[in-house]
């Protein structure tokens, strides 16, 4: 995921307290919330995973996209794929991302 035309968003999220902490993004503050949308929809019908899900207090995802083809790619340390889509789902539809990014101003200028 090291490519120069991949755009991503890496973010911690924490099942005790609801929060999410975003590390590292190359994504512009107003596209965030597009971005999570258009990745959510991308994971409809791709069937379950069976794989059990690691049982952790904060779970790691990091989502990128490639803007030559617009695939995305996910690494996250969830073990189960419905985990992820449900955990980034939740911090999409109430855009916990927001306080993280306003708090840290981590967003280059760089991205979509």
């Amino acid at each position: 995921m090291d490519k120069d035309y991949l755009v991503f968003i890496e973010f911690e999220y924490t099942i005790d307290t609801g929060k999410c902490k975003v590390l590292n993004t190359n994504l512009k503050t107003k596209i965030i919330d597009d971005f999570f949308g258009e990745w959510v929809t991308d994971q409809i019908g791709r069937g379950a995973d069976k794989n059990p899900a690691a049982i952790k207090d904060t779970y790691r995802i990091k989502i990128a996209c490639d803007l030559a083809d617009d695939t995305f790619y996910t690494e996250s340390d969830t073990g189960n794929k419905g985990l992820t889509t449900g955990i980034v789902q939740h911090v999409w539809s109430k855009k916990l991302w927001e306080e993280s990014i306003n708090d840290r101003h981590i967003v280059s200028n760089k991205g979509s």
